[in-house]
């Protein structure tokens, strides 16, 4: 059993965030490798230096060593949430000033489908 708690710490130690995997697929993952190699504490340091986590809240892990790793996850989720939300609200506004912008060039007496919008 030591050697398999040898192997499962390693892969703990190297674990780190892969491009295209979601904070949330990679706290998962860590909690199956620390699972299996009795690691502890350890877990919450693992998220916080393999994750690609925004610069805030790596602050925060460490304005906050009290943390859990539950706890750490939790928060690094919510903000990864966060994040794409605002992404996903500021793609809409874009959209939505591209739209406006869109129909006020539209010159007056004809429609945005360029059709004669006069009533004869």
């Amino acid at each position: 059993m030591p050697k398999l708690q040898a192997t499962y710490r390693f892969q703990l130690m190297s674990c780190v965030q892969k491009p295209g995997e979601t904070l949330t697929e990679y706290v998962t993952e860590l909690q199956d490798l620390g699972a299996n190699c009795n690691f502890g504490d350890h877990l919450r340091d693992r998220l916080v230096s393999g994750a690609n986590l925004p610069t805030a809240v790596r602050t925060h892990s460490l304005r906050h060593p009290e943390m859990t790793f539950e706890e750490m996850g939790q928060y690094a989720q919510n903000a990864e949430l966060l994040d794409e939300q605002t992404r996903m609200y500021a793609q809409n506004l874009k959209l939505q000033q591209v739209a406006i912008a869109a129909v006020q060039s539209v010159p007056p007496g004809r429609s945005a489908n360029g059709f004669n919008n006069t009533q004869q």
